[in-house]
Formats: structure tokens, C-alpha cells, sequence
């Protein structure tokens, strides 16, 4: 009975992160930053698009959310495969464990395709526009 409590305790400690996670997202969105890492360095993350992507998903344009991010499903089998791991028995977790490491590299593998591709608007290499670099800029011509 303790073992099942702490696997509860566990799962609703991850949702309040995740929850937590999504309302920084709405604060940024609301003060006008999409993506932190965009606006801070000007370049893409290799997620960047998903947000987007499960927008049009919700709204069952599912051609759109591939063109937004052509990986859109992935946190949902994640999300499913995590709350199999942390609730069901011992067996879902080498599952769990190979889907991530898959992913992380099919993230990269996509992430890298789609830089490739310069003139399309969602993923972007500019780290002049970064707040970063902007910010470094004038430190610079403060000391010149």
C-alpha cells in the first residue's frame, strides 16, 4: 500500500511540474516571448512547432500540426508510456526507457532536416535576433 502511495505521490509531483511548465508558457505567450530559447538565442529548439502543432491537433487539422512539427504525437505516446511505467507494473519500464532514447534521437534527426530548410518560418537559425546577442552587443559598445 506505501509503494502504491509513493507511485501516486510521485505522479502527482510530475503533473504539478508539468502544470507549472505550462503556465510559464501562458505568462511568456501573454508578455509576447513564444519560445524562451528563441528569444534568448535566435535559434530554434528542436521542439519548436509543437506548441503550435498541438493547437491544430486539438482542432483536428492534423495536416497542419504535421507541417507545424512532424513529431507532434510523440509527448502523447511519452506521456501514455510514462503513466504505464509509473503505475503499472516493472515490464513498461524498459519500454519507457528505449521510446525515450529513440525519441531524443529522432528529435535531433528531424531537428537537423528541418534547419536545413531556411526560408520556411518555424524553425530558424538567426542568433543576431537573440536577446542574448543583443544584450552582449551593448555591453560590447560600453566598453568601446
Amino acid at each position: 500500500m506505501r509503494r502504491e502511495m509513493m507511485k501516486y505521490k510521485k505522479i502527482r509531483d510530475w503533473l504539478i511540474a508539468i502544470l507549472a511548465i505550462i503556465l510559464f508558457y501562458i505568462f511568456l505567450s501573454v508578455i509576447g516571448i513564444g519560445c524562451p530559447i528563441k528569444f534568448l538565442t535566435g535559434v530554434s529548439c528542436p521542439g519548436c512547432g509543437m506548441t503550435r502543432a498541438c493547437h491544430a491537433c486539438i482542432h483536428l487539422h492534423f495536416k497542419e500540426a504535421f507541417y507545424y512539427h512532424p513529431l507532434w504525437m510523440m509527448p502523447i505516446i511519452w506521456f501514455v508510456l510514462w503513466i504505464l511505467k509509473t503505475t503499472r507494473s516493472d515490464r513498461w519500464k524498459p519500454i519507457y526507457t528505449w521510446f525515450c532514447r529513440c525519441a531524443v534521437v529522432v528529435f535531433l534527426i528531424v531537428y537537423v532536416i528541418r534547419m536545413q530548410f531556411p526560408n520556411q518560418d518555424i524553425v530558424v537559425f538567426n542568433p543576431t535576433n537573440g536577446f542574448l546577442y543583443s544584450r552582449l552587443k551593448s555591453i560590447i559598445k560600453l566598453f568601446n
